[in-house]
């Protein structure tokens, strides 16, 4: 199975600047809010509104009734700073983007150094995709040097942009990691000495057994996008990563490989087919060559939930062993759901399956290559401070084998199970470090494929767009 995407949302109309605000934030807003009482002269004929009352709406977050209040007294207050400011806000959380973003303006032009007015009409211009306009406000408030929470959520908004860049022009992005850790068990083999046969035991040779090391891993990736008209894009990418052990080099690991395809999207869904290629080596050699194409689709349903689909097919050739040669076939879907509260938890869930179908239609590939598969993959990204991020995920696959191990006198059956966390620390947009921890429990009814594996590492990744 290949690495799979972390879950990571989106800024959401629903979980702007005005709703994630945290005690620290307030202290540099409260202020400026504070001070609009003194900026509005007295209306006579505002008798019947109360500002305040806006401004506690906004603030408990009842953006519906904040503007719907706004509403009844827009033609008597609209032009007004304070009026304008609170309007501005609540109809941004509502959709009504234009609205929002026309009393902001207003706002802004009238007190240019209101840094608050000035992110929430940052983000009024990123939801309408007006990204010129948006990124230029955001970075002004970046220059006025702005907590650490605010910060933080700015350079997120700027990354989006960044990243959206490929509507309308060739972008490239990537990264490059370096990381080092400890491995239980590089080849990924039994922690038995012997095994129990048809024929009786049989001991096994030293590198038949599990075998822990230390290791340094690098990886280095690129991706490029570009539009051929609006809606499709030409898509493609490279990579390579490489794994040096300290001792047991013969178990060294690396590959390279690449993609290319098309993407086709619209505003609340995109679809991707591709053809990738990949070479895997082991201990410098060449081990197993794999061709294929995927096809993907995923949807947005709402502000905090969406949909994936996929499907692929690959040919597998092993070098120095045709037995294994194979086509895999999967099948997935599944969806991720975010939630708007203090850590911005995000989950994701899914299911797959598919077949593993032998090229030989020897008794060892039926009964050690060709199966079926099913299986689930869950998935958590939560935020535990305004610069550090919890990632989690979890992987069960069932295998069931078409043909009775002749050696064993069994019909093999695995249960793989598979857990990953780590912990990333983002000083700026670009850079990625932390540890990772990996435990991985492979529990098959013939002893010699049964084995757990636990990785640990820490790892910096330096990624560019």
């Amino acid at each position: 199975m290949g690495e799979r995407g972390t879950v990571r949302p989106s800024p959401r109309p629903r979980d702007g600047v005005a709703g994630a605000a945290t005690a620290h934030r307030r202290r540099w807003l409260v202020p400026g809010v504070v001070a609009l009482a003194c900026l509005t002269p007295p209306n006579p004929a505002s008798a019947a509104h109360d500002p305040q009352r806006l401004a506690d709406l906004i603030e408990a977050g009842r953006y519906d009734r904040a503007y719907q209040i706004a509403l009844e007294h827009l033609t008597a207050h609209e032009g007004e700073f304070r009026f304008d400011f609170h309007y501005g806000i609540a109809a941004l959380q509502v959709g009504e983007l234009k609205e929002g973003v026309f009393a902001l303006e207003r706002v802004v032009t009238v007190e240019p150094g209101f840094d608050r007015a000035r992110l929430e009409l940052a983000r009024g211009y990123f939801l309408l995709e007006n990204d010129r306009r948006a990124r230029a406000h955001f970075e002004a408030v970046l220059a006025h040097e702005p907590p650490a929470p605010v910060r933080a959520q700015i350079e997120g908004y700027l990354l989006a942009i960044e990243r959206r860049a490929d509507h309308y022009r060739t972008t490239t992005s990537g990264f490059v990691e370096i990381g080092a850790g400890h491995d239980s068990n590089i080849n990924a083999a039994t922690a038995d000495d012997s095994v129990d046969t048809v024929i009786g035991t049989v001991v096994l040779d030293p590198t038949s057994q599990e075998l822990d090391d230390s290791f340094v891993r690098f990886e280095a990736r690129g991706s490029v996008s570009h539009p051929l008209r609006p809606g499709v894009n030409l898509v493609g990418g490279a990579g390579l990563w490489d794994r040096r052990l300290a001792e047991e080099s013969e178990f060294e690991t690396g590959a390279i490989d690449g993609n290319l395809g098309l993407m086709l999207r619209d505003a609340r869904s995109r679809f991707v087919v591709s053809g990738q290629a990949q070479r895997f080596y082991l201990d410098g050699e060449p081990y197993r060559d794999l061709l294929g194409i995927s096809a993907s689709y995923s949807r947005t349903l709402s502000d905090v939930l969406s949909l994936d689909l996929g499907a692929q097919v690959s040919e597998l050739e092993y070098d120095d062993d045709p037995e294994l040669d194979s086509t895999l076939w999967l099948l997935d879907a599944g969806f991720s759901r975010a939630f708007d509260t203090r850590r911005r938890p995000a989950l994701s869930a899914g299911v797959f399956l598919g077949a593993e179908e032998a090229d030989a239609d020897s008794p060892a590939a039926l009964a050690n290559t060709e199966r079926d598969i099913l299986g689930l993959r869950l998935g958590l990204w939560m935020s535990l401070a305004p610069r550090w991020t919890l990632v989690g995920e979890f992987e069960y696959r069932h295998s069931e084998y078409a043909e009775e191990n002749l050696l064993f006198g069994k019909t093999r059956e695995d249960d793989y199970y598979l857990t990953t966390l780590s912990v990333d620390w983002r000083p700026d947009a670009h850079w990625r470090i932390g540890p990772q921890l990996a435990y991985t429990n492979n529990d098959v009814n013939i002893g010699v494929f049964d084995y757990e594996r636990t990785e640990a590492w820490v790892r910096a990744r330096y990624e560019f767009f």
